[in-house]
């Protein structure tokens, strides 16, 4: 059976998978144990790519961030304004 693992973006933009569970079962702590996941930071960067394109404004590309997949889905469902 595979271990479970998360891909890791780490603070200078690098890509690793760290593995979840230890070999005693136990998960592991301490830093670099837990991340954001690949498809996470993917809707992140997505949906921020999205607002800045449509708003111009920080603010609303940080909130639409956080949404993130959630937000790449109403836009993709609502569409964008002054396009047809």
């Amino acid at each position: 059976m595979a271990r479970p693992f998360l891909w890791v973006v780490q603070p200078n933009g690098h890509v690793n998978r760290k593995f979840d569970v230890g070999d005693n079962g136990k998960t592991k702590s301490g830093a670099g144990a837990h991340g954001i996941s690949l498809f996470t930071s993917l809707g992140v960067a997505i949906a921020v790519q999205i607002s800045w394109t449509i708003n111009h404004s920080i603010g609303w590309a940080i909130w639409h961030g956080i949404l993130g997949w959630i937000y790449v889905i109403y836009r993709w469902i609502v569409g964008v304004p002054g396009v047809s």
